[in-house]
């Protein structure tokens, strides 16, 4: 099965828009793996953007062999092929005969693989006895046997034959490439998502910020649906030019408000200000103009006030002459009307007063008509401040719920970014704590164990040789010298020593070493043999020296069991004396005890009758004195 692992790249800003970005995103599997899938990812604002994507490792191009029934001979040696074990030598090592030739042209020639003790080599070699020297190849062991061999540049190599029958498991995936440690691998980075406000409540339609647009604010408010709060803060005026209202005259321009528009007429003598959208500036605005609008209107009621009293005073004033002016009579015959002209004075100043009452109070009526109208026309403050407050109130709702689900998406995000990373960094560490050990097994435990495999099989072969040199006959001389360096080489790693419990690696070449110096010793001696009658002298001297021995150990044996018998005689005398004297001492006790109980009796009954005695003079004694005392 394939081991797979996700790899992320690293992400790239793509707040600009632009994604010519995309050309520095490199997704890249390690050696020996392929690419399975491939994700890319985007923060949720489109701050930046990365590839999410996974390796599997490869198994390889599988590869079948075929066999051919030929070999290519021409890489071949002459002496290949298969030996089989022949026979032993004087050494005790077996000796090999080739079964089998794998070039065709030295199949009728036999050869075999022997070792030489005089130059300590192992050979292959043609079996006959007049050898050139250029068809024997040997390389130098004194092993037990060629398997065991490993010397660095021989001319040739055994190996064991194998049936084939194996199992061939999967390897799995290997060590890192080159035997070094292996790449740390890119963490994945983590972005924090970027909230995505509404569209109403962004920075650039919020009046106070460093990016506010009116026209902007406007324009998103009014396409909002109608319910929206934020809709009722946006407003415009569309401007539309008419027909002159006579012949040459300029256009006719018209403007129709929409939504939050306001105009303020130049009722205060400026020019007039068409405005559109309901900011904080603009609310302040519109507050200070109302309280300029009603200065305007107190001063035009008081100014109709003035006007209309000094009407009334003027009146009166001016009635106060007609009062006094007399009637008028026209009668040229003698007789006719009289008219009143005081009346009629008097009349005509009322008319007077009427009109000049009437002018004033249209004017005050016309002031009070342009005063609602530019009051109508301009914006309300009252209004305007719930509006904004309104669509605020939305925009920090929207700001709350946005926010916290972007920090829930980058808690999970950071979860998600810190679990994966975790994973990636165990899964380096511990491959790289495996590719250690795996190292170490292959450097210094295989060493190790390869080196001492090739001394055991050295020393196997050493001892081998020296137990078949000693079961020869040899001079007396030779069998002590031999008998010395045994005594040496085995004194050598006593524990007195102090080469128990030591470093393997220091003991196993002071091993070897002493054990090539006992070698060389043993067969020394071992070349020194005496002759047939030294021989069967050396024979019947040892085996009375056998005899001796044994007649010996006999005798120590009978003097041991007599001194056993003695001890055991003494000590049954020993036991009976000290038995006869516990028995006395047990007497004299038991003597002791007696008197002792004896003496406690009569202490007792010398006590008893004392009591008694007391229990019986008592009640006469008291009496005495009692018939004394009356006396």
């Amino acid at each position: 099965m394939l081991r797979c692992r996700p790899w992320n790249t690293e992400q790239l800003d793509t707040s600009s828009g632009q994604f010519y970005v995309l050309k520095d995103l490199h997704v890249v599997c390690p050696e020996g793996h392929v690419l399975q899938s491939l994700i890319a990812e985007e923060s949720t604002g489109g701050q930046w953007i990365r590839y999410r994507y996974t390796c599997c490792s490869s198994a390889g191009t599988p590869v079948a062999v075929k066999p051919t029934g030929r070999f290519l001979e021409n890489l071949l040696q002459d002496y290949e092929g298969i030996y089989c074990p022949s026979h032993r030598d004087d050494s005790g090592r077996l000796s090999f005969q080739r079964d089998y030739a794998f070039k065709s042209s030295d199949k009728s020639r036999q050869r075999e693989l022997t070792y030489n003790r005089n130059e300590l080599k192992w050979c292959i070699s043609p079996s006959r006895r007049r050898r050139n020297p250029a068809e024997v190849s040997c390389f130098s062991s004194d092993v037990a046997n060629p398997l065991e061999a490993s010397v660095a540049g021989a001319t040739f190599e055994a190996v064991p034959l194998s049936d084939f029958d194996g199992q061939f498991a999967g390897a799995g995936v290997g060590k890192a490439a080159g035997g070094g440690r292996r790449k740390k691998p890119e963490l994945i980075k983590f972005g924090a998502i970027e909230p995505k406000y509404a569209e109403e409540c962004k920075d650039e339609v919020t009046p106070g910020t460093s990016s506010f647009d009116v026209e902007l604010m406007n324009k998103e408010g009014l396409s909002l649906p109608d319910g929206n709060p934020c809709k009722n803060i946006a407003g415009k005026w569309t401007v539309s030019e008419g027909p002159p209202k006579f012949r040459g005259g300029p256009p006719t321009i018209t403007r129709e408000g929409e939504g939050s528009a306001w105009s303020t007429h130049g009722y205060d003598g400026s020019d007039t200000e068409w405005g559109a959208g309901t900011t904080y500036d603009q609310t302040i605005g519109c507050r200070g103009r109302e309280i300029s609008r009603d200065m305007k209107a107190a001063d035009w009621a008081h100014g109709h006030d003035t006007r209309d009293g000094v009407m009334d005073i003027a009146h009166a004033l001016y009635s106060l002459p007609c009062a006094l002016a007399p009637d008028v009579a026209v009668a040229p015959l003698g007789f006719g009307p009289s008219f009143p002209t005081g009346g009629i004075c008097e009349s005509i100043l009322d008319r007077v007063l009427t009109g000049a009452k009437f002018i004033n109070d249209q004017v005050s009526i016309e002031n009070d008509f342009q005063w609602a109208k530019g009051d109508t026309a301009d914006c309300n403050s009252l209004q305007n401040f719930y509006a904004r407050t309104f669509c605020d109130l939305h925009c920090l709702r929207d700001t709350v719920k946005t926010g916290d689900k972007a920090i829930l998406k980058s808690l999970e995000g950071a979860v998600d970014v810190m679990g994966k990373n975790t994973d990636a960094l165990l899964e380096y560490y511990s491959a790289n704590l495996q590719d250690s050990i795996d190292g170490l097994k292959e450097t210094r435990g295989s060493s190790l164990l390869e080196d001492a495999e090739t001394m055991k099989g050295q020393m196997d072969g050493m001892f081998l040789e020296m137990s078949q040199m000693l079961s020869t006959e040899v001079t007396l001389s030779s069998r002590s010298t031999a008998s010395r360096a045994l005594d040496h080489f085995s004194a050598l790693f006593d524990d007195s020593q102090g080469f128990q419990g030591g470093n393997a690696s220091t003991l196993m070449p002071l091993l070897l070493h002493e054990t090539e110096n006992l070698h060389s010793v043993i067969s020394l001696a071992s070349s020194d043999r005496p002759s047939s009658a030294a021989q069967v002298a050396s024979r019947s001297a040892s085996l009375l020296g056998e005899m001796q021995k044994t007649l010996k150990a006999r005798v120590h044996v009978i003097g041991v069991y007599h001194t056993l018998a003695q001890d055991a005689k003494a000590r049954q005398s020993s036991l009976t004396t000290m038995a006869r004297q516990a028995v006395t001492s047990a007497d004299a006790l038991l003597h002791v005890v007696a008197f002792y109980m004896l003496l406690l009796l009569v202490i007792a009954v010398i006590c008893c009758c004392v009591v008694y005695v007391i229990l019986i003079l008592s009640p006469k004694c008291i009496e005495g004195c009692l018939g004394r005392g009356q006396a």
